[in-house]
């Protein structure tokens, strides 16, 4: 499929109710588009129903009133993605809390794509969404971790997330941030910084990862 991994994850994630990882999903390849306001819109409708699971109405509302904005001028639809249908959820969710409805009474959206949504997504532009070849993933992390070493930065647990979002950019956000995340920790427990890179004091990283 010339689907980007990420968008692939994006939906299988949604669609199973991991909407924490959805969001993570799409975040690299939000990066390598240059903070494209129609994955910004559909990382927001993950965020919303993160929310919802937290029972916090405030907060979901506005992730959905924010992702209907940016949506908004993608609609009718976009790369396979009915987009009319996203923002009609979305604005009617955040009607809802607003008047009052519980977030547990708030329904899951369902992704379903439109037919040619591989090609909307070749049309789209080359980078992410074309079909070259997958990039190499080993080559990126070992880059980013070589290039923080040389710039005398720290390697180790506690730069997970800054070298998981290097090498998102690397990879043109074409490989899910879970992926991405496993092979960045792997490459730092390996390396010569793993016994002690970890020790940050109150307030620090370390442990956390990405």
């Amino acid at each position: 499929m010339a689907l980007p991994e990420a968008f692939a994850a994006y939906l299988r994630d949604f669609a199973a109710g991991r909407y924490f990882e959805a969001h993570e999903d799409l975040e690299g390849l939000w990066w390598a588009r240059d903070s494209d306001p129609f994955l910004q819109g559909l990382i927001l409708v993950a965020a919303a129903h993160v929310q919802l699971r937290r029972g916090n109405p405030r907060g979901a509302e506005r992730h959905f009133r924010a992702a209907a904005r940016y949506l908004a001028p993608y609609a009718p639809s976009d790369r396979g993605v009915d987009v009319a249908a996203v923002v009609a959820h979305a604005q009617g969710a955040a009607a809802a809390l607003a008047a009052g409805a519980p977030p547990e009474s708030i329904r899951a959206f369902r992704f379903r794509l439109l037919p040619g949504a591989d090609e909307a997504w070749l049309a789209h532009g080359p980078g992410p969404g074309s079909s070259e070849a997958a990039p190499d993933l080993s080559a990126a992390v070992a880059c980013a971790i070589e290039e923080r070493r040389a710039a005398g930065l720290p390697v180790g647990p506690a730069s997970w997330g800054a070298v998981v979002k290097e090498v998102s950019l690397r990879t043109g956000g074409r490989i899910a941030r879970a992926t991405v995340r496993a092979a960045v920790r792997a490459a730092l427990a390996a390396g010569p910084e793993a016994g002690s890179a970890g020790a940050a004091g109150p307030g620090g990283d370390a442990g956390r990862g990405p």
